[in-house]
């Protein structure tokens, strides 16, 4: 019998897929339905620390699931989750959400306060209970690769001192002087004071992010918002490289950490692979406020040869472990704990002989 898989989500295949997964997840998956959320963002909003979770998880509450947008959504998150990222010994969040502008003016909503088993790309820890799956992003042969092509590296010893960043100024819908709390337009604030060690620029104005209570103009005018964007190869001209939130978590990540400079981590998403890198092992991490930035850099810059130890564990890693078929790998089992928890039949994989 033919084996298919069915995908629910609101977003059309080519926002979905960019990848199709590996053929051979056929030969381990049994007919099967599953929800994937399409969006960069987490939807499932449902704090698992609450001692209150075991019984909320079993009642479904939510009138409209999936269909609540609050604009902006920072009291509405206070109200329905009740929790603050935990402060996170691996080097990230430590300030409440207050400094994290997803929870402060998410810019794409639809969220569900009822515990849907529901697969994403990412999630903020306790408030979102999503079930995390490796995104099209980390996927080499994927159009949406962060990936740098290897032969146009720089050696290190070649490199700028300076921390770099570009991008666009994503964070969420801009309310009045929300914007000054966003991570990309504090690091380019950050700058003014410290161009001698970071280079960070916006270089696109996120048009749809403007509401009426925006003043485009002046936040264009203000942050020096302009272009022409750089070419991904721009980064291998400098020896550390910001990885830093947009609307969401960086697709950037696995990228940079390829391209043979030293990666400053700034995230309070978690993702898949969350629990294998490691910080001041594979990357330096940085507060979701920015706040110990400058003197992260100053370490690296005065340390170097451990600064570019991390560097060189950071790209074997990567380029070791984190492939296509570790994330189909990782794919599969999810799908498969999915299918069993379901009481799908799973049949065994064909065997093969040995010669």
């Amino acid at each position: 019998m033919e084996k298919s898989i069915c995908l629910t989500t609101e977003e059309p295949p080519s926002l979905t897929t960019g990848r199709e997964p590996s053929e051979d997840l056929s030969l381990v998956l049994p007919d099967m339905d599953f929800m994937l959320n399409g969006r960069d963002e987490p939807r499932v909003v449902f704090n698992y620390r609450d001692p209150d979770s075991r019984k909320d998880a079993m009642v479904l509450k939510d009138p409209n699931p999936f269909h609540n947008a609050p604009r902006p959504t920072s009291e509405w998150f206070a109200d329905k989750s009740g929790c603050s990222p935990l402060s996170n010994p691996m080097g990230f969040a430590t300030d409440g959400s207050a400094d994290i502008a997803f929870l402060r003016s998410s810019s794409s909503s639809d969220f569900t306060t009822d515990l849907w088993p529901l697969l994403s790309m990412t999630k903020i820890s306790p408030c979102f209970a999503d079930i995390l799956f490796p995104g099209q992003y980390y996927y080499d042969e994927s159009w949406w690769s962060g990936s740098f092509s290897h032969p146009n590296d720089i050696d290190w010893k070649d490199k700028t001192p300076k921390l770099y960043w570009r991008g666009m100024s994503n964070g969420g819908h801009i309310l009045g002087q929300n914007y000054h709390k966003f991570p990309r337009f504090r690091i380019v604030d950050i700058t003014r004071n410290h161009s001698d060690i970071i280079d960070a620029k916006m270089t696109r104005f996120a048009e749809t992010h403007c509401t009426d209570d925006c003043d485009r103009d002046a936040i264009i005018k203000e942050y020096d918002i302009s272009g022409p964007q750089s070419p991904k190869e721009e980064v291998y001209k400098y020896k550390y490289l910001l990885d830093i939130d947009g609307n969401t978590f960086s697709g950037r990540y696995l990228g940079l950490l390829k391209s043979g400079s030293l990666v400053f981590k700034s995230t309070v998403f978690d993702e898949y692979f969350n629990d294998w890198i490691r910080p001041y092992e594979h990357y330096i991490p940085v507060l979701p406020d920015l706040s110990d930035v400058v003197e992260k850099v100053e370490w690296a810059i005065a340390h170097e040869e451990e600064a570019r130890r991390i560097q060189e564990a950071g790209k074997l890693f990567t380029e070791r472990v984190m492939t296509d078929s570790q994330n189909d790998c990782y794919f599969a089992m999810v799908l498969l704990e999915w299918a069993r928890l379901q009481s799908y039949k799973v049949h065994p994989p064909p065997k093969h002989d040995v010669a």
